[in-house]
C-alpha cells in the first residue's frame, strides 16, 4: 500500500509537470507527505497486531485463571504406602 501512494505521488507529480512555475517543490512535498502517511500506516499496522497480541495473552491467563482446574496436591497422605513397605527389593538382569 506504501509502494501505491508513493508512486501514485510521483506520477501525478510527472503528470503536473508544466502547468505550474514551482513544479520541483510540489512535486517534493507530495512525495514527502506520501512517504509520511506510509510511515504512519506502517506504525498503525504495527500497533495493532502488538495490540492483537497483548489481548491474546490476557485472554489466555483468564482462561487459565476461570476455566483450568487446579492440579492434585503433591502428596495424598491417604494414598501412602505401608510404613513396612517395601521390605526387601533386588535386580535382575537377565540376557544383557
Amino acid at each position: 500500500a506504501g509502494t501505491l501512494i508513493v508512486t501514485c505521488a510521483a506520477l501525478f507529480a510527472v503528470l503536473e509537470h508544466g502547468r505550474h512555475a514551482n513544479f520541483a517543490s510540489i512535486a517534493g512535498l507530495s512525495i514527502s507527505f506520501a512517504l509520511s502517511v506510509t510511515q504512519a500506516l506502517n506504525w498503525s499496522v504495527r500497533m495493532a497486531a502488538q495490540l492483537e497480541t497483548d489481548m491474546v495473552s490476557v485472554e489466555r491467563l483468564q482462561h487459565y485463571i476461570a476455566d483450568v482446574a487446579p492440579e492434585a496436591p503433591a502428596e495424598v497422605p491417604a494414598a501412602d504406602p505401608p510404613a513396612d513397605w517395601p521390605t526387601a527389593g533386588a535386580l535382575e538382569f537377565r540376557d544383557v
